[in-house]
């Protein structure tokens, strides 16, 4: 038993191996860079500024040195600097990491009563059984991104119970302020 978990292990270290190797590789392919970008921003940048900053960003190093520098930033739990927020990259993660596992956890214990439910359904009613079969499959058969947007039309544009979009950030709402993210019921996260 001992000997088939690690053996597991192994096998998902070498996938996700692979796989960021391949992810990684696909994103450095692309055509066009950070610095492009820069000089097409600053006119005055010359040359001699791009290869400056090259080498101080490690753009100047082989392709398997620029990726094991990546990744063994990504094991320390450095993800990089978001040019969009201005902070480090984490500080944008972590908060919404939050988020994501409530959402996972609301999503599997409804999974697992309405999955369990049916089942039960279906093995004590015999005619019911094809019903439950039949549930199932269409239930893994939809389109995961399809249904989610016809959650949020039905739970938040028509019913208004949900949020559209993000959920507020602890605090956000106050009674003195009447934010329309503020306004549906009872729902503080």
């Amino acid at each position: 038993m001992v000997g088939l978990v690690l053996g597991r292990l192994g096998q998902m270290v070498v996938t996700l191996v692979i796989v960021s190797a391949l992810v990684w590789l696909a994103m450095d392919l692309m055509p066009g860079d950070p610095l492009d970008l820069a000089m097409l921003s600053d006119p005055a940048m010359g040359a001699a500024d791009v290869a400056r900053m090259r080498a101080l960003h490690g753009l100047d190093q082989p392709l398997y040195q620029r990726y094991l520098a990546w990744a063994g930033a990504v094991l320390r739990g450095d993800f990089g600097y978001s040019r969009l927020y201005a902070v480090r990259a984490a500080q944008v993660l972590w908060p919404a990491l939050g988020s994501t596992l409530v959402l996972l956890g609301w999503a599997l214990a409804l999974s697992a009563v309405l999955g369990i439910g049916a089942g039960v359904w279906g093995a004590v009613r015999r005619g019911a059984a094809p019903v439950a079969d039949g549930a199932a499959i269409l239930a893994q058969s939809v389109p995961s991104f399809w249904l989610g947007i016809m959650f949020i039309i039905v739970f938040a544009v028509g019913l208004g119970w949900l949020p559209a979009g993000a959920a507020p950030r602890p605090g956000a709402c106050s009674r003195r302020r009447a934010s329309w993210r503020c306004r549906w019921p009872r729902w503080r996260w």
